[in-house]
């Protein structure tokens, strides 16, 4: 099968970004990852489908070539997304109905989960089988004596991501300072290439946390360093469809993840021990929740197990690839 992929903005090819699509054109294709991309529709020509993964690509492309069948995947919701950042009524108005036209014309889709599915049957009343759900992931675990060597007897906290409103960086280290102030051994470190606005942060709150910048290619390495992972999030729709490729990140270097449970996809991990997943609460309470797994001894073995059937079973792209070609074979 021939596929094009049409991206006009290039700078949202993040490493999440690539990784998702390099799954559907291995699958699709049968054959390499390799992407095929355009960002002229000039460059458009006979394939069995063209993807887009955005809603402006997917109008321009569908009025511009209404014969060329092609496969959208939806990131997020992006009316709501838009509202978020932005505030603005118009923006949200315009991508609602960018959103509906790409579900009503698309062959094919592809959403991150089962809550996003859900949500867009009851916006639009989306009703069609013409989809298939494979959340977001980049992280593949390390090997099994990289957990039993990790040292779990400190606890020392990060965070991974921008300092953006909505990943709940406040929340983070407001309910880091409630744990450091019973637990003074307790140390956090910031990830992020917004370093200057973690520092602000950091003094802000008056902590004191290492404040770094780690290339993707070694974040995996670094993230042994660590036991626990921040991962909270506000219970709004935005992240009740989400499946932050974090979560893989954290998991794959023996991170135990803090995690609201606002993020429906991962109620999938809920006989998971090796977690500490935050029902909505007050930052005591979210505080008190920490201190009291950190009063347990980890098993580090129990730990990997737990953790390698995530990736067997969630997180494996050869389950994804192969299912995918199942579909596509049909037609």
């Amino acid at each position: 099968m021939k596929v094009l992929f049409y991206i006009t903005q290039f700078n949202q090819v993040k490493d999440a970004t690539k990784t998702y699509l390099e799954i559907l054109s291995e699958a699709l294709t049968g054959g390499s990852s390799d992407l095929r991309i355009t960002k002229n529709l000039k460059d458009v020509k006979p394939v069995d489908y063209v993807i887009t993964f955005t809603v402006t690509d997917f109008l321009k492309l569908k009025v511009n070539r209404p014969r060329i069948k092609i496969i959208h995947w939806f990131q997020g919701i992006i009316p709501e997304e838009a509202k978020l950042k932005t505030g603005s009524k118009a923006q949200y108005f315009a991508f609602n109905f960018l959103e509906r036209f790409t579900l009503k014309f698309a062959s094919f889709n592809f959403f991150v989960s089962e809550e996003m599915k859900n949500h867009y049957q009851k916006k639009y009343g989306f009703n069609k089988q013409n989809y298939f759900i494979m959340p977001c992931f980049n992280g593949v675990i390390q090997q099994k004596n990289k957990f039993l060597e990790k040292n779990y007897t400190l606890p020392k906290f990060v965070y991974i991501g921008s300092m953006a409103t909505w990943q709940c960086v406040d929340q983070v280290l407001q309910v880091f300072k409630l744990v450091q102030d019973k637990l003074p051994q307790a140390r956090l470190t910031l990830l992020t290439a917004q370093t200057e606005k973690a520092k602000q942060k950091c003094k802000q709150y008056q902590i004191t946390a290492t404040i770094d910048y780690v290339p993707l290619d070694e974040l995996d390495k670094e993230l042994l360093k660590y036991k626990y992972g921040f991962l909270l999030r506000e219970n709004i729709a935005v992240n009740r469809v989400a499946t932050p490729t974090k979560m893989s990140t954290y998991l794959a270097s023996g991170v135990i993840p803090i995690f609201t449970n606002v993020i429906k996809a991962f109620n999938t991990f809920d006989a998971v021990k090796n977690q500490i997943k935050i029902k909505e609460a007050s930052l005591e309470k979210i505080a008190d929740q920490i201190i009291e797994f950190e009063r347990e001894p980890i098993n580090k073995k129990e730990l990997y197990q737990e953790y390698q059937k995530i990736f067997e079973e969630y997180y494996k792209k050869e389950i994804y690839i192969s299912e995918i070609k199942k579909i596509f074979n049909k037609e």
